[in-house]
């Protein structure tokens, strides 16, 4: 469900440029097996829900099912890049949609379930549930066939990264909640998720404070046992 944003009404701003995402499956589904991106319907009513224009809604269902070259070929037309700007743009998001789906604080809920799986199940009283989508699936993402700390280098060494990642968080890292890249975040994320099963978005166990003279420190390079000591204490 998208929130209304606040949109500025003032002239100076008519510029502004909104791009939505959807999570539909119904026209969203339909336009996916016909091979276009595109949705306009879907563009059409969140622009009179937001009352302003929605320049491109991108579908993760059909984002699933085509992948992700034809929406950067889209943002590139939208855009206007040339060729070698397009070509960058691709280099950055090849590897930043493998990372998006198997590393951090939003991964992929199957990946998710697997990393419960690799550290110790047995340690927890509910097992994990299976799988949500089989392997044969357009949406399953293999995160197991990927050495995700070569992929997170990989991505720091593009051009996009290196020119933009030290003034944009988005860049720098794949949300807003994430810690930045370093070359080891996913694989001590992903330890983190997978050894204390850490839900959605969740940095700390319930109950868990991050220790006070840590506070100026990014949350994932906390020493864990010292998490731990302040959910017990």
């Amino acid at each position: 469900m998208h929130r209304a944003p606040r949109i500025p009404t003032a002239t100076k701003h008519a510029a502004l440029w909104i791009f939505a995402t959807s999570n539909g499956t119904g026209a969203a589904a339909a336009i996916g097996l016909e091979g276009h991106i595109d949705s306009p319907h879907e563009s059409l009513a969140l622009a009179r829900r937001f009352r302003w224009p929605v320049q491109f809604t991108q579908s993760t269902v059909v984002l699933n099912r085509l992948g992700y070259r034809p929406f950067a070929a889209r943002y590139s037309s939208i855009f206007k890049l040339r060729p070698r700007e397009h070509d960058l743009l691709v280099e950055y998001i090849r590897y930043w949609d493998v990372l998006r789906l198997c590393c951090g604080l939003q991964m992929s809920a199957d990946w998710r379930e697997e990393l419960f799986r690799k550290y110790d199940v047995a340690t927890f009283q509910e097992p994990p549930p299976p799988p949500r989508h089989p392997r044969e699936s357009p949406a399953y993402p293999a995160c197991e066939t990927y050495d995700l700390s070569a992929v997170e280098v990989a991505l720091m060494r593009t051009e996009v990264y290196r020119r933009f990642g030290a003034d944009e968080k988005r860049i720098r890292a794949l949300t807003e909640a994430d810690g930045d890249f370093n070359g080891t975040y996913c694989r001590t994320v992903n330890e983190r998720i997978g050894r204390h099963r850490l839900g959605f978005n969740e940095k700390w166990p319930r109950g868990a404070i991050p220790p006070k003279q840590h506070t100026a420190q990014p949350w994932h390079e906390i020493p864990w046992e010292e998490v731990m000591k302040s959910r017990s204490g």
